[in-house]
């Protein structure tokens, strides 16, 4: 019917309507909570992508199924980790494919090879014949559209920051305004931000302090992925974990659920709740100057040394700026251990403790703060089956065995050392596969049970809630009892006590951190 019509403008605006009566579809099962059929945030976006891509592929269907791709793309990303399709989030391609090369490489020729069809079966069906001299015209017209949107962002963002956004949940935009306009919105709004930064002047006192020097020789702290104690799934077959090794425990609130370790690792190690001023992980943002609003800079300025084994890449979430922003003299990531004892994609948490040993040993003289972050209980729980055969026909339950039995082994190792160690130990956060294990209500999925152990340090953690409280352990510094009005959660929002502090100190910690 439009192979051989010419009319460019009249069939992007066919498909335009076409695609907003599919999408009334969304809105009509309350999937969406905008009227796609008169929301011109939604409508507009699409018309002018739709007629863009038109232009370049001579084909108005293709350009509907390219923007049928960029949806579902945007409602998995949503569905799995309830962050919205970002520009920004294009720097995390080479994150996934190093972790998962041949899955990537394979997921990549797959895609483009898919698109290619696509397209192939849709200047069959619906091909537009262009002249040259207009089709310039119209490709120029375009990108100054692009141009503008791209980079004038302080000219239109105060017209759209208030317009079909959700203030609680920023990454739910799409559900209010439509897929492309969110990611024109948080575009924006990212690149506004960094000019906020950089006008940005406040100066706030860090949150964390040493008042009392005498700390303990030897720090650790360890963060589990993905871990929820045996004890905890099944306690009438387990007894309390770490309880025969004199450890004290606590349930806190994580910042994180299902994904976003990042998160978790940021309030442990800088003791600010993640309330995430930029749109995204403070850690994306950290520019690799060392600061002084964390844990590990506090403890350099006393003499320790600092020291970070991690099973991930330097680059994931942006490690290898980040940890020096925080403070750390020396960071070890996986591709630094030298070991082939690998849990899948991950080292083994055995090969970190390993590597924690060694490094004790030869910092034996020397005060030191020790931060092992696992990744071998990332799913799908992969095992070195000649080390770690499958206990059962639960993974999960198989890797939270071996983490506990790894854990303990490095723990018996530390005593034989006779080392009066300050510890530590928590997971980074509950996943789905924890929810299906363990009898809490969901509401609860990100209370966790964080341990403790020292000999030198006063327990000051009575009054801690929260993640971000942790830090405090090491620092000597009494938790403020939180307001949580008769709730269990609390969350990131802005209904977290002293929210713009934090927003603040993120703010002037990322500034701080630039080169």
């Amino acid at each position: 019917m439009f192979k051989f019509s010419n009319n460019i403008y009249l069939q992007c605006l066919f498909f335009t309507l076409l695609w907003q009566i599919s999408l009334f579809t969304l809105y009509f099962f309350n999937l969406i909570y905008y009227n796609p059929l008169i929301e011109l945030s939604d409508i507009i976006p699409n018309f002018f992508f739709i007629f863009f891509i038109s232009v370049i592929f001579s084909s108005p269907l293709f350009s509907v199924i390219v923007l049928f791709i960029i949806y579902i793309c945007g409602i998995i990303l949503y569905f799995f980790i309830r962050q919205n399709l970002t520009l920004a989030q294009i720097k995390n391609i080479p994150e996934l494919v190093t972790s998962y090369p041949q899955q990537s490489i394979i997921t990549i020729i797959l895609f483009f090879f898919i698109i290619y069809f696509l397209y192939r079966i849709s200047i069959k069906i619906n091909f537009i014949s262009q002249t040259i001299k207009p089709r310039i015209y119209q490709i120029s017209v375009c990108f100054v559209f692009l141009t503008f949107t791209l980079f004038g962002t302080q000219l239109y963002f105060p017209k759209i920051i208030e317009h079909n956004t959700e203030r609680h949940n920023k990454f739910a935009t799409w559900k209010h305004g439509g897929q492309l306009y969110s990611i024109i919105y948080h575009h924006a709004d990212r690149k506004n931000m960094f000019t906020k930064l950089k006008n940005f002047s406040t100066k706030n006192s860090p949150i964390l302090s040493l008042d009392d020097h005498s700390t303990p020789n030897l720090m650790i702290m360890i963060l589990l992925e993905s871990f929820v104690p045996r004890s905890e799934m099944y306690p009438e077959n387990y007894q309390p974990f770490l309880k025969k090794y004199g450890f004290k425990s606590m349930i806190l609130e994580s910042p994180a659920f299902g994904g976003m370790s990042a998160r978790s690792e940021f309030e442990i190690l800088c003791g600010i709740p993640e309330v995430e001023p930029l749109g995204d992980i403070t850690f994306n943002y950290l520019g690799g100057k060392k600061t002084d609003f964390c844990l590990p800079s506090l403890l350099s300025n006393i003499g320790y040394k600092n020291i970070s084994i991690i099973g991930t890449s330097s680059h994931f979430h942006n490690n290898k700026n980040a940890y020096k922003s925080l403070g750390f003299d020396q960071s070890i990531s996986r591709d630094d251990l030298d070991t082939n004892d690998f849990d899948g994609i991950y080292p083994s948490d055995l090969a970190l403790y390993d590597r924690a040993l060694a490094e004790i040993l030869n910092n034996k003289n020397d005060k030191l703060f020790l931060y092992i972050f696992t990744a071998a209980g990332h799913s799908p729980y992969r095992f070195n089956l000649s080390k770690r055969p499958r206990l059962s026909n639960n993974p999960y339950f198989d890797r939270i065995t071996y983490s506990e039995k790894e854990l303990e082994d490095f723990l018996d190792k530390l005593e034989l050392l006779k080392l009066d160690a300050s510890i530590v130990i928590a997971g980074d956060h509950a996943n789905q596969d924890t929810l299906e294990n363990r009898k809490i209500p969901p509401a609860n999925k990100k209370l966790l049970r964080v341990w403790t152990k020292s000999k030198n340090l006063k327990n000051t953690m009575s009054n801690c809630s929260q993640y971000f409280e942790i830090p405090k352990f090491f620092t000597n510094q009494e938790c403020e009892r939180l307001d949580k009005k008769d709730k269990d959660i609390i969350g990131r929002g802005e209904n977290l006590p002293k929210f713009a502090i934090a927003e603040n100190l993120i703010l002037q910690l990322i500034k701080d951190s630039q080169r």
